[in-house]
């Protein structure tokens, strides 16, 4: 059973800042070391903002929405889920970004899914980027050059994911509701 620390005693939080953003805010996260904020969503930005401070430090743009954001665990890299390419308001061209972090520097664009990129995470050694597809496409990259090194799919389209904290468990929320458990026997 989960019980709650100190840190979350009821009538403890109150408000501190307001960060500006125009739109749905769909993803947010600290890095690693605690000084910025991430966060992006439907205005097609990823705002990078200093934590104690609400102006943006960059403005990541893309074409579409932004879906998720990782952060690798050195802090160094984000990645950025989205869609690459629209045809009648369906997304046929999913795909994330990755940006040098500290410069707010676009170093490249990886392309191919079926559909929008809805997730993505680092494993805890920085190693391997995993990034999960709405139609269930699920793809295991090597940082050293984002190559991709594997590729399975989930038959019930990718909702959401969750990497256990050493990287053996994958978590995979699924379409029709049930979540997927899966064990790491993918070592690069």
């Amino acid at each position: 059973m989960f019980q709650y620390s100190g840190y979350f005693s009821n009538g403890s939080w109150e408000p501190l800042l307001k960060y500006p953003e125009y739109w749905n805010i769909l993803t947010l996260n600290y890095s690693p070391n605690g000084s910025a904020l991430v966060g992006g969503g439907t205005s097609r930005n990823v705002q990078v903002w200093s934590v104690g401070d609400t102006n943006p430090i960059f403005t990541l743009s893309h074409a579409h929405q932004v879906g998720k954001a990782a952060i690798s665990p050195d802090g160094s890299i984000l990645a950025t889920s989205t869609c690459e390419t629209v045809i009648n308001q369906e997304c046929t061209d999913g795909g994330f970004w990755l940006w040098d972090l500290p410069s707010g520097r676009l170093i490249r664009k990886v392309s191919g899914f079926p559909n929008i990129v809805v997730d993505l995470a680092f494993t805890s050694d920085g190693s391997t980027l995993l990034a999960g597809s709405r139609d269930g496409t699920l793809r295991f990259y090597a940082t050293s050059d984002y190559e991709p090194r594997f590729e399975t799919s989930s038959p019930d389209g990718i909702s959401a994911m969750a990497l256990s904290p050493d990287s053996g468990l994958l978590a995979t929320g699924e379409f029709d509701g049930e979540v997927h458990l899966w064990k790491n026997v993918y070592h690069p």
